[in-house]
């Protein structure tokens, strides 16, 4: 299946998995992959993965830290400060992932909170989108979305959250992307998600090697596995998948030029 775009995977995460992610690369242009974003997780992991995607110019590069990252002894001034220090002079295209969780409570809400809007402070400064992660963290999220500016726009990843949230982001312009979970059976709600976001913001990632799709439910996930999420989302949607795939190319270029 040619075309397919994934918002979001993650190829270091895949390498500690003992996955050949260069072997899934040139799997994933000879199937006619069109792009992604691959997600960075940690303060220093800018540099390799910009050498492992130089001959892959069509998957964009994100930095940034999550709420993990609060569970590091420094104030958060600082640790943003020597983040900002590392990336400044590298190319990136988008940062992210950023967030709140309370499913793991990573150090305090408070830090979190702080965490999140400086680097989508940064993030203004340097004209680039935000990739946001939001796990059982729906109030604060709303609360913190709605309290700051988002120009260059972004994503919520891997959206399982409720109905206000997705409310919310749909109102400040964010593109909202599902992953594999979208083709369990069980996920009613997140069916009814799929078919209510507006098409103009909607994108499929696989948070690889996360959330595997049926019928790989379990397994390591890949990219190689976006065409199970395409084939479900054109089905909720009632849409061939042919044209979906034009339109999430058509969102994620929309999106690739704010910046």
């Amino acid at each position: 299946m040619k075309g397919l775009i994934d918002s979001h995977f993650h190829l270091l995460h895949l390498k500690t998995k003992n996955v050949d992610i260069t072997d899934v690369l040139e799997q994933l242009m000879i199937e006619g992959f069109s792009g992604g974003i691959d997600i960075g997780t940690a303060l220093d992991d800018l540099g390799e993965r910009t050498i492992l995607l130089q001959p892959y110019p069509s998957i964009e590069l994100a930095t940034g830290l999550g709420p993990w990252a609060v569970e590091q002894d420094n104030d958060i001034s600082t640790i943003v400060d020597e983040w900002i220090s590392y990336v400044e002079d590298q190319h990136f295209d988008f940062i992210g992932e950023i967030g709140l969780d309370n499913y793991w409570n990573y150090g305090t809400k408070e830090r979190q909170k702080e965490l999140f809007v400086a680097q989508m402070k940064y993030a203004t400064r340097c004209k680039k989108p935000i990739i946001i992660h939001s796990r059982d963290a729906d109030t604060e999220m709303i609360q913190t979305l709605n309290e700051v500016d988002l120009p260059y726009g972004g994503i919520m990843h891997c959206y399982s959250s409720g109905w206000e949230l997705l409310e919310t982001a749909i109102e400040k312009g964010l593109y909202i992307s599902f992953a594999g979970p979208i083709t369990f059976k069980n996920a009613k709600e997140l069916h009814k998600m799929v078919s209510y976001v507006p098409l103009h913001l909607l994108l499929l990632e696989t948070d690889s090697p996360y959330l595997a799709p049926h019928p790989h439910r379990g397994k390591i996930n890949t990219p190689l596995n976006m065409r199970y999420i395409y084939e479900q989302a054109a089905l909720l949607r009632e849409m061939e998948v042919e044209d979906l795939i034009k339109v999430i190319q058509q969102n994620f270029e929309s999106l690739c030029k704010g910046h």
